[in-house]
Parts: structure tokens; C-alpha cells; sequence
């Protein structure tokens, strides 16, 4: 647990960091120097870390069943499309900038996740560190320096809880889920997912505050339901496999 303690307090000091220093700097400095303070925090957390390890079983089928999941949620992502209609991404098509945006997202999605599963192989039968990591993930995946500006009516603050908050906090605890289960590469793959799309294709479909909220809490709970059947039945099956019942 000591290691976790450095861990979360370098997570805390670098939230504290963006919102008070590298989002008013502005963007460019912001997209230079994030990856290199993610890639920072995963080297201390992965040095201090070596020593735990996370027994996992059948990584290789539940990671297929999680694709086979995205893959799913692709589709009905994109033909709800025809229900909601559609909307040009933000985002430049040119291949040098889908390539920057892949790296500058990519990457900090790669050491959070990594760094995910070296606070849950730290203390993993700890209740209460799964609390903090979905607490503290939730918290960077929301930028909370303009988090005040959210609630400036009744009408405003619920609908960012309903589009946002919430669903940071489900989506947090899943991915510690999946790292739980079937290891970092899950989590990966479930973000890069549901991140890059809106950097890949030109057009996305165009939400209304209530589809926000209904995709960002379904997605993340259809995906549970659907790998904890998986990883039930690898685990009864590895049960029986050992007591020789199972062929």
C-alpha cells in the first residue's frame, strides 16, 4: 500500500498541476509536455511497483470477447447516426494531425492504463483502493478547472452530472474492472475505442445531452455485464479443468 501512497500523490500533485498550470498555458504547450508528465509518473510507478504482480487468467479470450464488444459498439455508435443525425468532428483530417492526436492521446492512454494496474496489483484485495482509483481516474478524465462555470443553474449542473460526471465515474470503474481481469491491454483497448473515432473519420454522430448520457453510462455497463459473463465462465472452467471434471 506504501507504493500506492507515492502513486496517488503523484497523480493528486499532477491534477493539481493541470488545472492551475498546463491548461492556462494554453494548448500547444499543453499537447508538448502532458505526454512527457504521464510518461514520467508511469516510469516511478512502474520502478516502484516490480515487486507486485497480478495473476490473470484466460487474458487472451477475455481481450478477444472485449474486441468483439468494441467492434459491436462501433456499428451502433455510427448508424445511431441515422437516428440523431450527424456533425463534422473539430478535429483536422490531415494525416500529420490525425497522426499527432493519435500520439498525444494514445500515449497518455497508454500510461494511465498502465499505471491503473500498478495501483490494483498493489493492493488488489483492497475494496477501498478500487474506490480511490475510480475516484482519482474520474477526477483527470473531467477537467475540473472549469468545473465551477458547470453549475450555474439547477438545469446547467445536471446535465454536466448526467453527461459527464457520471459517466466518468462508470467508465473509470470498469476500466479498473477490466484491468482487474484480463490486465492494462483491456483498458487500452476499451479507451482507444471509444476515444479515436472522433480523430479518425470526418463526421460523428450528433448527440443531444440526454443520448450523451444514455451512451456514456450503457456503454461502460454493457461491456461489464458482457466480460463478467465472460470471466465467470473462464473461471468456473479453469475450476474444473483443475479438478479434472472439465476436459
Amino acid at each position: 500500500m506504501k507504493n500506492n501512497f507515492i502513486i496517488y500523490g503523484l497523480l493528486i500533485l499532477y491534477l493539481i498541476t493541470d488545472t492551475f498550470l498546463l491548461i492556462p498555458a494554453g494548448l500547444s504547450y499543453y499537447n508538448f509536455i502532458n505526454p512527457l508528465i504521464w510518461g514520467a509518473i508511469f516510469g516511478i510507478s512502474y520502478y516502484i511497483s516490480q515487486d507486485s504482480n497480478l495473476r490473470i487468467k484466460g487474458e487472451r479470450d477475455k481481450t478477444q470477447s472485449l474486441i468483439i464488444a468494441m467492434i459491436i459498439y462501433i456499428i451502433i455508435y455510427f448508424l445511431s447516426g441515422l437516428v440523431f443525425g450527424f456533425e463534422r468532428t473539430p478535429y483536422s483530417k490531415s494525416l500529420i494531425n490525425i497522426i499527432k492526436n493519435i500520439w498525444f492521446f494514445g500515449s497518455i492512454v497508454v500510461f494511465q492504463e498502465i499505471i491503473r494496474e500498478d495501483l490494483v496489483k498493489n493492493n488488489k484485495k483492497s475494496v477501498l483502493n478500487y474506490v480511490c482509483i475510480t475516484i482519482v481516474f474520474a477526477l483527470l478524465d473531467i477537467n475540473i478547472s472549469n468545473i465551477t462555470s458547470q453549475f450555474t443553474d439547477v438545469q446547467t449542473g445536471f446535465i454536466y452530472i448526467s453527461t459527464t460526471i457520471i459517466p466518468a465515474l462508470v467508465s473509470t470503474a470498469i476500466m479498473t474492472y477490466l484491468v482487474r481481469i484480463s490486465g492494462y491491454k483491456s483498458s487500452i483497448i476499451y479507451r482507444l475505442f471509444i476515444l479515436l473515432p472522433p480523430f479518425i473519420v470526418p463526421i460523428i454522430p450528433s448527440y443531444d445531452w440526454f443520448a450523451t448520457a444514455i451512451f456514456g453510462i450503457t456503454v461502460p455497463l454493457g461491456v461489464y455485464v458482457y466480460l463478467n459473463y465472460v470471466h465467470i465462465n473462464k473461471s468456473i472452467k479453469y475450476c474444473l479443468v483443475s479438478l479434472r471434471i472439465f476436459p
